[in-house]
């Protein structure tokens, strides 16, 4: 089977692309971070769940639905409960709900200010009753702060709609720096469900912006301040403000600017890291996948370098990348591995010449017939369910691709491509 062809087949209707945009991202996050805190028992339950909804045609668990995920993160979340289990339609209801909140980031230490939050339902809902509202504000957990009750109102049946509705709360009133989550809970008489709860960020107080990073953070506080949202989609505030062990860095490329993260110390490589069509470039820098990137990155001193993927894109894209990416960690001999997320591999076949413009690859694979690749003799990783054996040939006459234990589910193979992309790149280094 071809790259292209597998990827029509298999990949396209997996996780990471879905073009309900923020809200999806929001529920892939809490899904993750369940899954990382999670043993194995519950993890199992959970790749069940996602087998047991994957869309007709698609490899196993490459279900898109915000159902899947649901029942997932369910599987990991409530022991005791049965994940399969049918929801009420409070239930229900509660999981369609979107929040988001003006602004979406706010200061640490300041006075309460106004925040608006949006409810919004990317999928109608109906509901037959007015129901109870409660608001809340969780604190970060090493604050050890109580809960704070935000606001409690009442909505009724028609608010429920994709137009939503607006509620009205202030900032905590102990507003300690760190990530903050909003949670709304549903009450219909003793019955209660909670909407997957917001995460928004208080920074501490910044000052003027002295250069061109400086000036670029500002324009995404800004943009949180106006709409809720970041300028470059993809980001989060907790991530881009931490520089801790490293920073994000804007990369000048031909006629635009992107967000790249370089660790501290020295740079021996460069890590790229392709995100497919409606998956912003930057959401792999970011979250709990931004957490294993930044992880591996500081370990092998990688430059992470995120680029999306388009319809036409060809190799030819990665040139002018790739240069740009070797002049901000000032050598042009800094090996370059290529991280081919989701169903992106197929595109490297695209305007391919006869050495690849990188040292070494990895990809997800979740088709069952193996993947016939390019440049059969760079260094190259998979991650594939079917893989023999941890480092297994994929092709005995090409001992340099091998193949991993994958998933079958490319999100949850973007917390285990970090590790092999450091094992790469600490081999092109020695």
């Amino acid at each position: 089977m071809t790259l292209a062809l597998a990827a029509a087949l298999a990949l396209a209707p997996q996780l990471l692309e879905d073009a309900r945009g923020p809200w999806l991202r929001a529920r892939r996050e809490h899904f993750l971070a369940a899954w990382v805190a999670a043993d194995d028992g519950r993890r199992a339950l959970a790749l069940r769940e996602l087998e047991r909804l994957a869309t007709p045609g698609a490899p196993p668990l490459g279900a898109t639905s915000a159902q899947a995920l649901g029942r997932a993160w369910r599987a990991l979340t409530r022991a005791g409960e049965a994940p399969d289990g049918d929801l009420d339609a409070l239930e229900r209801l509660a999981e369609s709900l979107d929040l988001r909140a003006v602004p979406g980031v706010f200061e640490s230490g300041a006075q309460p200010r106004p925040v608006t939050v949006h409810v919004l339902s990317p999928e109608s809902a109906r509901w037959g009753a007015p129901l109870e509202l409660r608001l809340t504000w969780l604190a970060p957990p090493a604050s050890g702060l109580a809960p704070e009750r935000a606001r409690t109102t009442q909505a009724f049946p028609d608010a429920f709609t994709p137009e939503g509705f607006e509620l009205y709360v202030r900032t905590p009133e102990q507003a300690v720096a760190g990530t903050w989550r909003l949670e709304l809970e549903l009450v219909d008489g003793e019955r209660v469900a909670a909407v997957p709860a917001l995460d928004v960020e208080a920074l501490a107080p910044r000052g003027e912006p002295e250069d061109e990073r400086g000036r670029a953070l500002e324009r995404e506080l800004e943009a949180w301040r106006r709409g809720g949202a970041p300028h470059t989609p993809g980001l989060l505030a907790a991530d881009l403000f931490d520089e801790r062990g490293g920073r994000f860095e804007r990369l000048s490329v031909n006629t635009h600017d992107t967000w790249v993260w370089r660790p501290d110390g020295e740079l021996r490589g460069i890590a790229v890291l392709l995100s497919p069509q409606r998956d912003p470039a930057a959401a792999p820098l970011c979250g709990v996948r931004g957490e294993a990137w930044r992880a591996a990155a500081r370990a092998a001193g990688l430059l992470l370098v995120p680029m999306g993927v388009g319809g036409r894109s060809s190799t030819a894209e990665l040139e002018p990348l790739l240069d740009a990416a070797r002049a901000a960690a000032s050598s042009s001999e800094r090996p370059c591995v290529l991280v081919a997320r989701a169903d992106t591999a197929p595109y490297l076949a695209l305007g391919r010449g006869a050495e690849p413009p990188f040292e070494a690859w990895v990809l997800s694979w979740a088709s069952p017939t193996p993947p016939r690749l390019p440049w059969r003799d760079t260094p190259t990783r998979v991650l594939w369910t079917h893989a023999p054996a941890a480092g297994a040939p994929l092709d005995a006459q090409h001992p340099a691709q091998l193949a991993f234990p994958g998933t079958g589910v490319p999100l949850l193979d973007d917390l285990r491509l970090p590790d092999q992309a450091r094992a790469l790149a600490e081999s092109l280094a020695r």
